[in-house]
C-alpha cells in the first residue's frame, strides 16, 4: 500500500516562511497591476491636459490677434 496520502508535518518557522513568501508574492502582483493602472491613468491625464492647453491656446491666440473683436 503507497502512503502518499499521508500528511506532512510542516514545523511553524517552515510555515510562517512559506506565509511569508506568499504574501510577497500577492504583493507584488497587487503592486503591479497598481503601477499599470497609476501609468495608464498619468498618460490619459497628460493626453487631456494636452488637449485643453492647446484648446485654449488657439483660443487665446484668436483673441490676442483681435483683443477687441474687430475683424471677427
Amino acid at each position: 500500500m503507497i502512503e502518499s496520502n499521508k500528511k506532512k508535518y510542516v514545523d511553524s518557522e517552515t510555515y510562517r516562511k512559506m506565509l511569508v513568501k506568499d504574501g510577497e508574492r500577492r504583493f507584488k502582483e497587487w503592486h503591479s497591476e497598481f503601477l499599470n493602472y497609476q501609468n495608464k491613468f498619468r498618460r490619459e491625464t497628460a493626453e487631456i491636459r494636452y488637449v485643453q492647453t492647446n484648446s485654449s491656446n488657439e483660443s487665446t491666440s484668436s483673441k490676442t490677434s483681435d483683443p477687441f473683436g474687430l475683424f471677427n
